[in-house]
């Protein structure tokens, strides 16, 4: 360690006076940095140093300072606060609580010694300062060393002083450049040629004005020089009291810095102005100001509004349509389950009735509710899904209803809500019954009254939008125990729509096997031209607890795996007790006593059903599956059911 960061002799009456005149010394903000890090690793010790200033309502790291010999290095980082950079809960006490933190050994016992940044990057001495302007944390400064008890008192009173003349000089920079970013303004606006200029005085006479601000306001030159029409005439009343506080600050200050008003032009219409003004000597009383015409800028603001709206609400639910797969309408399958589902979609598409979709997951639900829209009068209008199980249960009102400026942190603008983005079509709901109980109250009142409002906001938002909402639970019980509301649950059970699982579709396999084949090689760039016998037997013996979703998968990674013209899939994919008994079948072989295989229990039960598959006292009923499922099951093990007629 250099020599003079081991004596604490020299830290002196000059040694004040120099630190704190080479930090008030500086204005420039980046040149004020440089002398700020400087002088704290040179008179504190430190081998490393972070100056941390507030960004917005963020803090970022403004600069590092590291020492290398005898030379000090500073880098500007204007970078984001990491774990990495500094010990994270000692960044977040001071600026908690803007106090100063000082760890003479870091590796002791101290209520920071858990942090990971200290365990990892062996710190020892650790200091952090607040930078305190007026009770306002302008900043923190971030000194350490791997050496312990380097920050000695002596070295304590010497930071304390620059810590407060560093708060002061940094606000004062700050302050400097907004006034050079205002004066930048100022220069851009007059240069432009398209402001007007107006010479006045205190007393309210126009002296002079140029062809800009005569535009602007349809006035002649006569009209305003000759003492007809005095500035203060030119004003509305409700924006006087403003012009009166900026003749104030024309008086106190010698200038006024720009702002947003209306002018009365010579019809009585008016025009929105941004105007600034200085007086020509700080105690005289004539003066200059200058007019930019907003309305151009207020009409197109207004314009990119509704068009910002407007795109918002085209690219999200276009978004969400490329995110998904473009199984738009394509319904898969013939087998009687699903024939029923799809006939009750033909029929409540041409209304506007709630629908409620349920079953397992992976069973395409919502591919129901976009067939329900496609074929609805709606169908050119936007359709809106939402996970409701998918979004942070804060914020699901939030995501549904919009949201106003300021309703909440982090709300810094105002955003639109799924329903009104859904407005004139439909808005899909998955996953219902996680919804909170206060969100379930507003969504009752859409329902009822078509009507709600955004978080934060007291505007009553009317919508057009068909609510279609699916869930995987039995919300039945969950009304009746009070967990899911029963009025809502009626209004959304207007008319259900229940999704088969793939278990009760077995003849359907077949056919989902070769349109996902065909799909997932045409985008891979393969050709499969046949599907292996071994691997067909195998899927439709699966008993495909993921659904039409778990298929799907296994597919495409077979397609993507795939070397020939032949599709297989590759049997461990498929968990072994799926392909086994189904639960009927197992329980009723364990009723039994004795292990059974699967084909040994179904013929039996076949020989006591005298080869009877369905109805109450057939086979499938006995089993307590499903007959399609049975019937699957008989053909898989090659039975021949026609034997056990006559036994």
């Amino acid at each position: 360690m250099n020599a003079r960061w081991e004596d604490d002799s020299h830290l002196d009456l000059a040694t004040v006076i120099k630190v704190s005149e080479a930090v008030s010394g500086e204005i420039v903000l980046e040149n004020l940095i440089d002398t700020l890090m400087r002088a704290a690793i040179e008179h504190a010790g430190a081998e490393r140093g972070l100056l941390i200033l507030p960004r917005g309502e963020d803090y970022r790291i403004e600069a590092e300072a590291t020492t290398s010999r005898d030379t000090v290095n500073v880098v500007l980082r204007k970078a984001g606060v990491t774990a990495a950079d500094l010990p994270s809960s000692v960044f977040q006490y001071v600026l908690r609580t803007k106090e100063s933190v000082l760890l003479h050994d870091a590796s002791g016992q101290n209520p920071f010694a858990a942090d990971e940044y200290i365990r990892g990057h062996h710190a020892r001495s650790v200091l952090c300062l607040p930078l305190t302007k007026q009770t306002r944390m302008v900043g923190m400064l971030y000194l350490e060393n791997l050496t312990p008890h380097v920050f000695t008192s002596a070295r304590m009173a010497i930071l304390t002083l620059l810590a407060s003349q560093a708060a002061t000089s940094l606000e004062n920079a700050r302050l400097y450049g907004d006034l050079q970013e205002r004066e930048a303004r100022v220069r851009r606006l007059v240069d432009s040629n398209i402001v007007g200029v107006l010479i006045f005085d205190l007393d309210g006479r126009i002296l002079e004005v140029n062809d800009s601000f005569l535009d602007l306001l349809q006035y002649g030159r006569e009209d305003l020089v000759s003492g007809g029409v005095r500035w203060t005439d030119l004003t509305p009343a409700e924006w006087r009291e403003r012009d009166e506080r900026a003749t104030a600050d024309l008086k106190s200050t010698g200038t006024v810095q720009p702002y947003e008003k209306e002018f009365l032009r010579k019809d009585g219409s008016r025009v929105p102005v941004l105007i600034g003004a200085a007086l020509f000597d700080a105690r005289g009383n004539d003066g200059v100001a200058f007019a930019l015409d907003l309305s151009q800028q207020k009409h197109a603001d207004a314009e990119i509004r509704t068009l910002k709206d407007q795109l918002y609400r085209e690219n999200l639910v276009l978004r969400e349509e490329v995110n998904r797969c473009f199984m738009f309408e394509e319904i898969v399958g013939s087998s009687i389950p699903l024939k029923t589902a799809c006939s009750r979609i033909r029929r409540v598409a041409p209304t506007d009735s709630t629908v409620f979709i349920s079953g397992e997951t992976g069973t395409g639900k919502e591919l129901i509710a976009r067939a329900v829209h496609k074929r609805s009068q709606r169908a050119e209008r936007a359709f809106v899904s939402v996970n409701c199980a998918a979004l942070a249960p804060t914020l699901i009102a939030s995501e549904l209803f919009g949201h106003e400026r300021g309703a909440f942190t982090g709300a810094t603008q105002r955003r639109l809500g799924r329903f009104e983005l859904a407005d004139g079509g439909t808005i899909f709901l998955d996953e219902v019954g996680e919804l909170l109980p206060e969100t379930q109250v507003a969504l009752l009142r859409v329902l009822q009254e078509r009507e709600f409002e955004r978080v934060g906001g007291a505007q009553t938002i009317r919508v057009d939008v068909r609510v279609i909402t699916a869930t995987n639970r039995d919300l039945g019980p969950a009304a009746a125990n009070g967990s899911f509301r029963q009025d809502l649950f009626y209004r959304l059970n207007v008319f259900p729509i229940e999704v088969p699982p793939l278990r009760e579709r077995q003849e359907d396999i077949l056919t989902l096997v070769e349109y996902f084949v065909h799909r997932y090689a045409t985008r891979a760039g393969k050709t499969i031209r046949s599907i292996d016998k071994k691997t067909l037997d195998l899927l439709q013996a699966y008993d495909w607890p993921g659904n039409v979703r778990e298929l799907q998968n296994v597919i495409e990674r077979s397609v993507i795996l795939s070397s020939s013209e032949v599709f297989a899939v590759d049997e461990s994919w498929l968990p072994k007790q799926s392909v086994q008994l189904r639960p009927g079948v197992a329980a009723l072989t364990a009723a039994q006593g004795a292990p059974r295989s699967e084909r040994e229990t179904i013929e039996a039960v076949l020989a006591e059903c005298r080869g009877r598959v369905g109805g109450s006292s057939g086979a499938a009923s006995k089993l307590g599956i499903p007959p399609s499922t049975l019937d699957h099951r008989i053909k898989a093990l090659n039975i021949n059911k026609a034997q056990f007629k006559f036994r």
